[in-house]
This record gives structure tokens, C-alpha cells and sequence, in this order.
């Protein structure tokens, strides 16, 4: 099934559609996620902003007259949460981790099933959710890297798979791997894990075995998806081959890992570590994009940077309205875009500017990685 957006008046919303763009307001901050389930709130909401037509997900096949908005598998709608549950699940997820990165430590089986539970709910509450975004700042407040960045890991991996369409039982097991994907580390002396300087060669190769020992940990527990062992085993991949433990590259690495593998170095490189500072995410987006096809999936990167938002200057995009150019200036994720090709693709004369900022019903639909791209 192939989904394709469809623009309606918003009048004519309602609930049960799935939201095709980006919604701010007027400080820039994303009020409903792209990918969003609209109930009856969320209807009332946009028709208020003042919006004149906005983007629905539909399916190909559907015809120009009579349509259904495409949903994702739900999650139980029984029991309504409040804005700050998620990050209330996030702390309850770490107490968990916690417990269970204790009895790793010490070769014991930690409880699966506790911690399949959380993630489950975890996805739930973040479907039920008004807002597909999670205020990363707010939860890098531990001082143990190791269960902090598991955790981030595993929320951003969730979200890029909702804004994949992924249903709830592969959320699941995506949700599962990212959280553990790492837990071979706890296998790993601390002298290298925790080293303040640049690994050696030897210690980098008893680095990497961390991939293949926190596999043989999960594979100790039935109750464990093969796909989310696949994560751990996998998520230092890379799509030229150039990744370990393996060295596979393309599409014989499993989706679930390019994904983590992708929030893995996003969270590492934008969080403070005991070898280096924190790099701002731009930064980081800018890394990102240059390793695109390198070592990470373009269709994948394509999909997170719709998530978190980040445009670097000089990235090639087009607008929702049709219109392309560059981003010319960073402004609260919401970019100064030049227009160099108006919604025909033919030339502007000279140029404009356009604020994202300002203009909240403009969004950007679509980025080139580099310069002759086509996509």
C-alpha cells in the first residue's frame, strides 16, 4: 500500500485522519507531527489557527472524490494521558534499565517481560499523544551515559518508525532493540567503556565485541524477537560495508538497525561524553547528511530529519507550496528559505525569502543531499 498526501480545506477535517505535514506555530514549534491521528481536539485546534487547507495521508489507490485517511495500527484509546506522561514513562523507563543493566553487570537475566512492557507502553502513550515530539533536553538529565543514551535512543528510534508507519507489534520490537542495544557494553571492562582518551587499536577491537555480546545475552530470553537481537547485532553497520561486526552493507542490514543505528550517532554526537563536548544538532544533521549512502540509509535519514526538525544552511529543499531553494538562515527549526524555482520548477526571477517562521502554514516537504540530486 503506497500512501500519498491529499490537500482538503480544513473545514473539512476530522477525527481519524492522519495529519500529511508539519503544523507550527508562530514561534516555530511543532504544534501536531506529521504522521499525527487527529481526534476531535486536534480538529478544533487547526480549524482555530486559521488555516485555510492542509495535508492528509491517503492511500494511492483512492480516488479525488471519495476517500479513507490512512491510520496507523492504534494503540488502546481507553485511558486519555496528560502532555507530561511520556516524560513520566521515561523515567519509569530508566528505572527499569537501570535495575536491568545491574544484573547484566553481573551475569544475571534481567526481566524481559518488565521491560517489554514499558516499551509497549511507552509506544502507546506516544501515539496517543497530541505531539509526535519528545523534548530530548529535558530527559539528558542522568549521569550514566550508558542508560541515558539507551533511552533517548529508543524514543527516537519509536518516533522515526511511526513516522514510517510502522505498526505497534514492529514498534515493538524496534522499540525493544534500540533500548538494549548497547547492553553488550556492560560486558566490556570500564577502563574502555568510560576511557577519556582515544582508544587504542586493541581496545577498540574489544570495543566492538560488544555488538556479538549483547546479542548472546538476548539470546538467552525466548521471549526476545529475533528482529530486535538483529538490532543489537547490527546497528553498527554500515550501508557501504564499511560497518562491523559483519561488514554486510545495503539492504541485506535489517531496516530496525539502520534506524537505530542512525539515532545511535545522532544522540551520541549531540550529548557531552567523557572524551568530547556536545556538538549542537545542526552540527551533527550536517554530519549526518555528508555519511549519507556512506553509513547511513538515505530513505531513513530523509525520514529523521522530518522528525527532529533540524535544517542545516545551504540544504536544498522544497516547500509544501511546491517552491524550492536553500535554507539561508537557522530560526528555531524553522529556516529562512531563499526560492530560487518557483512551484512549477521554473527559475524565480532574481529571488525571495521565505520565513518559515512567520508563515506557519509553509513547511518543508522535501531536501536534496547534494548538489545534482533529482529526489
Amino acid at each position: 500500500m503506497k500512501l500519498i498526501r491529499k490537500k482538503i480545506f480544513s473545514g473539512e477535517l476530522l477525527a481519524g485522519m492522519r495529519l500529511g505535514q508539519n503544523i507550527f506555530d508562530e514561534n516555530g514549534k511543532i504544534l501536531l507531527a506529521e504522521g499525527t491521528l487527529l481526534r476531535n481536539a486536534m480538529v478544533e485546534r487547526i480549524q482555530k489557527f486559521g488555516l485555510e487547507t492542509v495535508l492528509i495521508f491517503v492511500e494511492e489507490s483512492e480516488n479525488s472524490n471519495s476517500f479513507k485517511s490512512y491510520r496507523y495500527e492504534e494503540a488502546s484509546n481507553n485511558n486519555k494521558i496528560k502532555d507530561d506522561e511520556v516524560e513520566e514513562l521515561v523515567y519509569e523507563t530508566r528505572i527499569i534499565m537501570s535495575e536491568s543493566l545491574k544484573k547484566f553487570h553481573f551475569s544475571e537475566m534481567a526481566e524481559f517481560e518488565k521491560i517489554m512492557l514499558v516499551v509497549s507502553q511507552l509506544i502507546d502513550e506516544i501515539l496517543s499523544n497530541d505531539f509526535v515530539t519528545i523534548n530530548l533536553v529535558k530527559i539528558k538529565d542522568t549521569d550514566s551515559y550508558l542508560l541515558e543514551h539507551s533511552v533517548n535512543v529508543c524514543l527516537l528510534s519509536i518516533i522515526t518508525g511511526i513516522y514510517l508507519g510502522y505498526g505497534k507489534s514492529d514498534l515493538i520490537k524496534l522499540g525493544l532493540g534500540a533500548l538494549l542495544h548497547d547492553i553488550g557494553k556492560t560486558q566490556i571492562p570500564e577502563s574502555i567503556v568510560n576511557k577519556p582518551e582515544k582508544l587504542t587499536t586493541q581496545e577498540f577491537d574489544v570495543m566492538k565485541k560488544h555488538t556479538e555480546l549483547g546479542r548472546l545475552i538476548l539470546l538467552k530470553a525466548e521471549s526476545i524477537p529475533k528482529e530486535s537481537t538483529d538490532v543489537i547485532l547490527y546497528h553498527h553497520e554500515r550501508v557501504d560495508g564499511e560497518g562491523y561486526p559483519m561488514g554486510i552493507s545495503g539492504d541485506d542490514i535489517p531496516e530496525f538497525s539502520k534506524i537505530v543505528s542512525l539515532a545511535d550517532v545522532f544522540d551520541a554526537t549531540t550529548s557531552d561524553r567523557v572524551y568530547r563536548d556536545r556538538i549542537d544538532p545542526y552540527t551533527a544533521v550536517e554530519y549526518i547528511l555528508g555519511e549519507t549512502d556512506k553509513k547511513f540509509d538515505r530513505q531513513i535519514v530523509r525520514t529523521f530529519l522530518k522528525l527532529i526538525g533540524y535544517y542545516p544552511v545551504g540544504l536544498r529543499v522544497m516547500l509544501n507550496s511546491g517552491e524550492q531553494g536553500i535554507v539561508k538562515k537557522k530560526n528555531n527549526k524553522k529556516p529562512v528559505v531563499r526560492v530560487l524555482l518557483d512551484e512549477s520548477s521554473r527559475p524565480v526571477t532574481g529571488y525571495y525569502e521565505i520565513d518559515l517562521n512567520k508563515n506557519p502554514s509553509v513547511s518543508i516537504n522535501n531536501f536534496n543531499f547534494g548538489k545534482g540530486s533529482n529526489e
